[in-house]
């Protein structure tokens, strides 16, 4: 029996490792044709398009978030080799991490643009095919700093916290265009950027105490929980945040 996602169309821009490279893997495996971008790690993206079922894969595009027109040319290029689009999901993001005080003009402009303005210019041009298209669905993955910064990390809290009004916003204007907006943030990830963080057992031992789940999240089980999200019957969530933390933010604490 084939899986309900089978034969649509889907984007995982940032896509090179961690959970886009999960979200990536597990289309594919469910027999949707999928696209997906880099912004400069190359052989991340060819080593996710590897595990992808061959017949599955559709392109491999590289997209500097600095650059509004790559972000464009990404989208474009996807819809292209797709021959349209059901499913569009930004991964891609930058984490910064200094006091506030210490972030020079180029930093701050740096982590706007790429949190911020390339999510914006992502979504227009998105929502431009999902309207031609009838429909389809527009996700985003956010942070649970997005409720509970950690100290330090104003500029990588702070963007990212925009995301569920522009969620809101999509809801607002598309939700009669059969679109579905969703922002899905997660908690402690095992991702690529924090492995050297939990990398002896007393380390991740630690974090897991103070997470009421009781496990750090690995990519494949958040690409899990999003796939079911992608499914037909989840329409009627839309304009939402949904925490992927394992209720790590009900505890009010930081790992």
């Amino acid at each position: 029996m084939k899986h309900e996602l089978y034969g649509k169309r889907a984007l995982v821009f940032g896509a090179s490792s961690g959970i886009g490279r999960a979200l990536a893997i597990a289309l594919g495996q469910a027999g949707a044709r999928v696209a997906v971008s880099y912004n400069n790690n190359a052989a991340g993206a060819e080593q996710t398009m590897s595990l992808i079922p061959e017949q599955q894969r559709a392109i491999i595009l590289k997209a500097d978030l600095l650059k509004p027109v790559e972000v464009e040319q990404t989208v474009t290029g996807a819809v292209k080799a797709l021959k349209g689009l059901d499913f569009a999901i930004l991964v891609a993001a930058q984490f910064h991490m200094a006091p506030l005080t210490e972030c020079q003009n180029n930093i701050i402009e740096e982590v706007v643009s790429r949190n911020v303005v390339a999510p914006f210019v992502f979504a227009r041009e998105v929502l431009k095919e999902l309207k031609r298209n009838g429909g389809g669905k527009i996700f985003f993955v956010g942070t649970s700093q997005g409720h509970r910064p950690l100290i330090n990390t104003s500029l990588y809290a702070g963007t990212k916290g925009i995301l569920l009004n522009l969620v809101k916003s999509i809801c607002l204007e598309h939700g009669r265009d059969n679109i579905q907006a969703l922002l899905l943030s997660p908690g402690v990830t095992m991702s690529a950027g924090n492995i050297e963080n939990f990398s002896s057992d007393d380390e991740r031992n630690n974090a897991e105490m103070i997470i009421p789940a009781g496990k750090i999240l690995q990519p494949e089980q958040f690409a899990d929980i999003a796939m079911r999200l992608l499914g037909e019957d989840s329409g009627y969530i839309t304009g939402s945040e949904i925490m992927v933390d394992g209720g790590l933010l009900c505890t009010g604490a930081q790992v």
